[in-house]
């Protein structure tokens, strides 16, 4: 298939662009137990990789059955009951202290080969965005472990920078891909948005926008993108000139 007409490119983060660090998530499961040892509740790690799995699954699907975005302190506050611990606000202040804290130490890793891919994309004149769901990882905090380890995964998108836990909705939500509509200037047929699940993804069509579906068993490859973009001379011409 191939998609003409394509001025912008929006791109799903997670299972798309960047996967967890297997580092963090031992030291998220190590930091969770930590806390509940405190509330006299003793887990082994596999037990709370388990319930943070459900807790994950939970929010996942709630988002793409209603569209909306969970509070972040409300996320907490759910996660502390799935662990079984005694929630209390300040409780799950210093819960979520100490996650950020793993995010910036432990950065996600860009999928091999992403960072030439948008590079490539970038070079050829698209304009790029991100348009992605959080969890308990909020989007500033993925702008900052990125800038503060030297990785520049957002180096192209300016600031066409779309998180669920800013705008209030969540993906499928027309809200999310409108507002990257927004960012870009352009309209839906001019963009493609990138991703991993047809459910949640798949909203983009109600703003009239291309998609394609990677990563997958019988999906490409996040990195075959550039293969399947029309190239256009014009807008190489047209980019090389706005670059310089």
């Amino acid at each position: 298939m191939t998609y003409k007409g394509i001025r912008g490119i929006s791109f799903d983060l997670w299972g798309t662009l960047i996967n967890a660090n297997p580092e963090y998530t031992v030291a998220r499961a190590e930091t969770l137990a930590r806390f509940m040892e405190y509330e006299g509740v003793t887990l082994s790690l596999d037990a709370v990789k388990e319930k943070h799995r459900v807790f994950k699954q939970s929010m996942d699907a709630y988002s793409s059955i209603t569209g909306k975005q969970i509070p972040t302190n409300v996320q907490y506050r759910m996660l502390y009951h799935i662990l079984g611990g005694d929630y209390s606000p300040s409780k799950a202040e210093r819960l979520k202290k100490a996650i950020r804290q793993l995010v910036y130490d432990i950065p996600p890793i860009p999928i091999d080969g992403v960072m030439y891919m948008l590079d490539r994309l970038h070079s050829d004149g698209y304009e790029l965005a991100i348009c992605s769901n959080t969890n308990l990882i909020q989007g500033i905090d993925l702008v900052g472990s990125f800038a503060k380890n030297g990785i520049e995964l957002f180096g192209h998108m300016g600031g066409n920078l779309v998180f669920s836990d800013n705008i209030g909705v969540a993906k499928p939500h027309i809200g999310m891909f409108e507002a990257v509509l927004h960012k870009l200037s352009m309209v839906g047929p001019e963009v493609l948005h990138v991703g991993d699940t047809h459910i949640a993804d798949g909203g983009c069509e109600a703003a009239h926008m291309n998609y394609l579906l990677v990563n997958n068993p019988g999906r490409p490859s996040i990195t075959d993108l550039p293969k399947k973009l029309e190239y256009d001379p014009e807008r190489v011409r047209t980019a090389s000139i706005a670059h310089h």
